[in-house]
């Protein structure tokens, strides 16, 4: 079953020690430990690939629309972008536009914005769910073997196992980008030869734009 007592005791024994978290709210050196970074662990996970299972879609409320009148402001929307959109507040790193046009992150004061010439914005994004059940089955598994690469130098301190466990989360991080990618329906620009001079087309879809994932480095996050 995919629960965080599992993957807490599945992180240890990934790493050789005995699992022994009988409830992740108790404290205790492991849970301690584990609690400490399983935030981390997880949210490198999450913004590596764009995961369907924590994928959430909502429309953006908006913040300000650039007066294209006036001379820029530094409250406007970032030069080049009409309109500013707060954000979702369970968001942890966007996706893309539900037209897949091209937007910017930025912030005006104190607050965090996303920056579009989309009016009435849809952002898929991903969301930070702490709770693994809904998971897909491969989150869950990188999860488990990020988390066990968090704690490894703290429990046993052996390099070559926190490069094996990273090397299986970074394989299994790439096979799962690939698939989601081929599962995209995406029509293309050109068509076959053969097809030239018989009337036949097919539909022209322009770039489509997707938010940049985050490069996966257990070193990057124990430092």
């Amino acid at each position: 079953m995919q629960n965080l007592r599992n993957l807490y005791n599945q992180a240890l024994s990934a790493i050789g020690s005995d699992p022994v978290v009988t409830d992740p709210e108790t404290s205790t050196r492991a849970t301690d430990l584990l609690n400490l970074w399983y935030p981390v662990a997880r949210q490198a996970v999450m913004t590596a690939v764009h995961w369907p299972s924590v994928r959430g879609i909502q429309r953006l409320a908006l913040a300000k629309v650039r007066d294209e009148n006036l001379p820029w402001a530094n409250t406007d929307p970032a030069p080049g972008f009409l309109y500013s959109y707060a954000y979702p507040p369970d968001m942890l790193l966007p996706q893309y536009m539900e037209d897949f046009s091209r937007f910017q992150l930025g912030r005006v004061g104190a607050e965090n914005l996303i920056f579009s010439n989309t009016e009435l914005a849809i952002l898929n994004y991903t969301i930070d769910d702490p709770v693994p059940i809904k998971w897909e089955p491969d989150l869950y598994r990188c999860v488990v073997w990020a988390l066990a690469a968090c704690i490894n130098m703290s429990k046993t301190g052996k390099m070559a196992v926190t490069q094996k466990l990273e090397n299986q989360v970074l394989e299994l991080i790439s096979a799962a980008a690939a698939g989601i990618a081929n599962s995209d329906d995406t029509y293309y620009d050109s068509i076959p030869s053969f097809y030239e001079g018989t009337g036949f087309a097919v539909p022209r879809v322009s770039a489509r734009f997707y938010y940049p994932t985050t490069t996966f480095r257990v070193g990057s996050l124990v430092q």
